[in-house]
């Protein structure tokens, strides 16, 4: 049961009536708003052009129809400021259509056949390649920096 004490001073218990309602009210139910909070944010309506740029890949590509590329492309050059983007999408998309295999190649693939025909498709198929999936690796990156950064490396004696 959860424990009532007079000199409480933070907060008090959750009202509740049994031991699992308590940990439902107090770690379960925050827990999952977390989770909902950290999924709107990732896949919020004002990060959709970041996920758009996946959509220039020739696998993704052959899926989608002329239209939907357009206004793919139209997000796209207003995000990243490139304009010229929605000249080049037309024939971007001609040279992928009649090629087989194209799930098995990946970005850097997609990378090395380009040619000078397509100067701002390759900039975004760059910019796609800097995005990270997750932010996990920077997450690491600055616990393992605690580790390395401590106080004894930094004084000088």
């Amino acid at each position: 049961m959860p424990r009532i004490t007079g000199k409480q001073r933070h907060r008090s218990n959750h009202p509740a009536e049994s031991t699992y309602e308590y940990w439902k009210r107090s770690l379960v139910i925050p827990y999952l708003d977390s989770i909902i909070n950290s999924l709107e944010v990732r896949f919020a309506e004002e990060n959709t052009p970041l996920f758009v740029l996946s959509k220039l890949h020739p696998a993704q590509m052959q899926k989608m129809t002329t239209e939907n590329l357009k206004q793919t492309c139209e997000s796209i050059a207003q995000f990243y400021d490139l304009p010229n983007i929605k000249n080049e999408i037309k024939l971007w998309q001609q040279l992928w259509h009649d090629r087989l295999n194209v799930t098995n190649l990946t970005v850097i693939d997609v990378l090395k056949e380009i040619n000078s025909f397509f100067p701002e498709t390759e900039k975004a198929l760059k910019i796609l390649i800097a995005l990270p999936c997750t932010t996990c690796t920077v997450e690491r990156s600055f616990s393992s920096l605690r580790r390395l950064k401590t106080c004894l490396r930094s004084t000088m004696a």
